[in-house]
């Protein structure tokens, strides 16, 4: 089950890097792209849906208003 769900740090970080800069000649394809083992996917129904929209929503005004608390200089670029 672990293998199916979690990365190592490592393999997370690759993600990271490659969605930021691996995709040198398709970076409209990335702009906004939801990435898995370094390809870009279709994004679940769920992602799509009104039900996931507003899940969306809730966690951006929530990390939103924490950032704000960390650092009042983070506003903006809000």
């Amino acid at each position: 089950m672990e293998l199916c769900l979690a990365r190592t740090t490592e393999q997370g970080a690759r993600q990271l890097v490659w969605a930021a800069i691996g995709g040198t000649g398709n970076e409209d394809e990335l702009r906004g792209a939801f990435i898995s083992s370094t390809e870009v996917t279709e994004s679940s129904d769920y992602v799509i849906s009104e039900e996931g929209e507003k899940a969306q929503n809730k966690i951006w005004v929530c990390l939103s208003k924490s950032f704000l608390y960390i650092s009042f200089s983070i506003s903006s670029y809000l």
